[in-house]
């Protein structure tokens, strides 16, 4: 999802709403973030929820990200979706569901911390203090960037993005090129091979590949 929001917002806002500052970062750890959660879609859905998963995922959050488009268009504010979720959400719900858009970045800092985990094959946990100190470096470093950096991120997020696209490209073309012909699949396979292994039933099986795709 952040590949496709920054691109609709900039194109919409000019690179002047919150995606300055929340849309670059994660493309920065996407790579590593997919590859470290390919083992829900391979052991849940395997061939069929990588591929298909992906598209019927892919279509939804298109639609949400055409709506924040028109969102930043219509109000380019700092904290974009703060104040979006304040202004046309229920008076009765609004202070909570500004809370949860809230938390939902402090969910980064788990992700970062997850990361570390997986990668430190499980041998490191953080600890409160950590994550303590995780969070208020992102958010200093957050806030320097939206006060200081507004421009440069703007033009620095079109980049990266289309570095990202490049990056997609290279690993399409060259994986299949450089794949020994005895390992490849037939298209029957990797189109329509559905593996259960997990024990889930098949269907929320499935679904379990949809969080996966947010991160694209």
């Amino acid at each position: 999802m952040p590949v496709w929001l920054s691109w609709a917002i900039n194109k919409s806002s000019k690179g002047t709403s919150r995606c300055g500052r929340h849309s670059a970062s994660p493309l920065a750890w996407s790579p590593s973030c997919l590859a470290s959660l390919f083992f829900i879609s391979v052991s849940n859905g395997g061939p069929v929820s990588m591929i298909w998963g992906w598209l019927t995922a892919g279509i939804f959050i298109t639609l949400v990200c055409i709506a924040v488009s028109e969102l930043a268009s219509a109000a380019p504010t700092a904290g974009g979706l703060y104040y979006w979720t304040h202004r046309y959400a229920s008076p009765r719900s609004r202070n909570l569901l500004s809370w949860i858009v809230g938390c939902e970045d402090f969910m980064s800092v788990a992700r970062i911390a997850a990361c570390v985990t997986i990668e430190s094959n499980f041998t490191w946990a953080p600890t409160t203090a950590q994550l303590f100190g995780i969070s208020t470096a992102v958010l200093v470093a957050q806030a320097f960037l939206a006060c200081f950096a507004t421009r440069i991120m703007a033009r620095l997020q079109s980049f990266v993005i289309a570095v990202n696209f490049a990056l997609i490209l290279v690993v399409i073309i060259s994986l299949p090129a450089a794949t020994p012909k005895e390992f490849k699949n037939d298209a029957r396979h990797a189109l329509g091979n559905f593996e259960n292994i997990n024990g889930w039933p098949s269907g929320f099986a499935f679904l379990l590949k949809f969080p996966h795709t947010t991160l694209v």
